[in-house]
């Protein structure tokens, strides 16, 4: 189970009780996330309070992503 929380990406396996946490890049801004979507190559795409990160495993990062801000949504 993938959880998209406040303090990053967690993954909780219910078999063993495990609970890993993925912490933010460090130069990023986001500090909560909202929204939790999986690609069709297995990566993470995290939206939060400030922008766009993408978790990649491996290396297991969460990366931001540099988009403009000034550009209008589709």
């Amino acid at each position: 189970m993938w959880l998209a929380t406040r303090n990053g990406l967690m993954r909780f396996d219910p078999a063993t009780g495990r609970l890993v946490t993925y912490r933010r890049d460090m130069q990023s801004s986001t500090k909560e996330y909202y929204d939790i979507a999986e690609d069709q190559k297995g990566r993470f795409w995290l939206g939060g309070n400030n922008g766009l990160q993408q978790f990649a495993p491996p290396p297991e990062l969460l990366l931001a992503m540099n988009i403009n801000p000034t550009i209008p949504a589709l």
